[in-house]
């Protein structure tokens, strides 16, 4: 798949996505749909611009992000 990117800004409380991508194509979220947090991550349920639903987990301790579902418009 490549190497899994996510740019984010500071929000409040965390890191929100505001877009994310690999093997060259970036995806704008234009959607935060959900937000929650488990023990050691933050989950995002964000819609790109594409029309894709995702959901990406931020690792706190290691803070590295994955793509752990994508579901196409």
């Amino acid at each position: 798949m490549g190497a899994f990117i996510v740019d984010t800004q500071a929000g409040p409380d965390c890191e929100i996505p505001l877009r994310f991508g690999w093997s060259g194509r970036l995806r704008e979220v234009v959607e935060r749909i959900d937000a929650w947090e488990g023990e050691d991550h933050r989950y995002f349920r964000v819609r790109a611009d594409d029309g894709s639903v995702c959901i990406l987990r931020h690792d706190l301790r290691d803070d590295r992000w994955e793509l752990t579902f994508f579901r196409i418009a």
